[in-house]
C-alpha cells in the first residue's frame, strides 16, 4: 500500500503542476492555444501512464522469474536420475493409490535409507 500512496502523491503533484501551469497562464493574460495545452495535458498523462503503468508488469514478471527458476531446479534434478530412478520415482508416485500425497522429500528420504 505505500507503493501506491507514493504513486497518488507523484499523480497528484503531477496534474497539480499542469493545473498551475494553465492558471498561471491565464492570469498573465497569455493566450492559451490548442498546442500548449496539447503539451502540457500530454506530459501529464505520459507521466501518469509510466507512474502507473509498470506495477503489473514489474509483478507478473518477479513471479515468472520465480517460476523458471523452480522449473529449473526440478528439470535439473529430473534430468540427473538415470533411467531406472525415473522409473522408480514414477513407480512410486503411480502406488499411491489410497488419495494419500506423497511428498518428493518422502520419496528423497527412503531413497537414501536403502
Amino acid at each position: 500500500m505505500p507503493d501506491n500512496l507514493a504513486r497518488l502523491l507523484a499523480t497528484v503533484s503531477i496534474w497539480a503542476a499542469a493545473l498551475g501551469i494553465m492558471i498561471a497562464m491565464a492570469v498573465t493574460g497569455q493566450e492559451i492555444n490548442f498546442i500548449i495545452v496539447a503539451i502540457v495535458m500530454g506530459t501529464s498523462a505520459g507521466a501518469t501512464a509510466t507512474i502507473w503503468g509498470n506495477t503489473h508488469n514489474d509483478r507478473s514478471a518477479e513471479r515468472e522469474s520465480e517460476k523458471s527458476k523452480r522449473r529449473s531446479r526440478v528439470e535439473r534434478m529430473l534430468e540427473s536420475m538415470d533411467d531406472r530412478e525415473l522409473e522408480e520415482l514414477r513407480a512410486r508416485l503411480d502406488e499411491n493409490v489410497d488419495g494419500e500425497m506423497v511428498t518428493l522429500d518422502e520419496i528423497l528420504a527412503e531413497r537414501r535409507r536403502r
